[in-house]
C-alpha cells in the first residue's frame, strides 16, 4: 500500500486520504489499487488509517473523516426523510470500526444527526460541514 501511495505522490497514507476528504473507502481502495496494479480492500484502508490515527493521537479527527466516508458510501444520493435507514446504517458501520470507548459518543452523534433538520439530499463533503460540526460538538469531540 505504501508503494501505491508514493506512486500517487504522497509520503503517507494519511496525507493521501486527507487530500481526498470526499472519497469513500471503496474509492480510495480502487484508486490505490490502480496505482499499485493490485487490489486493496476498503476495510484495509480504513484500518490502516484508524491505526495510524490512534498512534498519532488523532482518533477524534479520524472519526469525523471516517463518518464522512461512510455517509458518502451508504447515502450516495444524500439524506432523505422518506428513508432514514441509510443514515442509521452509515452511523452504525462507522461506530463499529472505532475504539469501544468511542461508542457512547458515536451514539450521540447519530442521535443529533437523526433529529436535526437535515435538508433533503444533504451529504457532507468533509468535516467542515455545519451539520457534522453541530453533531460532533455535544458528543464530546473537539
Amino acid at each position: 500500500m505504501v508503494g501505491a501511495v508514493k506512486a500517487l505522490g504522497y509520503p503517507s497514507l494519511p496525507q493521501y486520504a486527507m487530500s481526498r476528504p470526499g472519497m469513500t473507502y471503496h474509492q480510495l481502495a480502487e484508486e490505490l489499487g490502480v496505482a499499485a496494479a493490485r487490489d486493496f480492500a476498503p476495510v484495509q484502508i480504513e484500518h490502516a488509517l484508524r491505526d495510524h490515527a490512534a498512534e498519532a493521537g488523532e482518533t477524534d479527527r479520524f472519526a469525523c473523516a471516517s463518518l464522512v466516508r461512510h455517509l458518502r458510501q451508504l447515502m450516495p444520493k444524500g439524506w432523505s426523510k422518506a428513508d432514514v435507514f441509510p443514515l442509521s446504517h452509515a452511523v452504525g458501520a462507522w461506530a463499529s470500526r472505532l475504539p469501544k470507548d468511542y461508542q457512547h459518543r458515536c451514539l450521540k452523534v447519530g442521535k443529533v444527526l437523526v433529529t436535526s433538520q437535515l435538508p433533503e439530499g444533504w451529504l457532507p463533503k468533509d468535516c467542515t460541514d455545519e451539520f457534522l460540526l453541530n453533531a460532533f460538538e455535544p458528543a464530546g469531540f473537539p
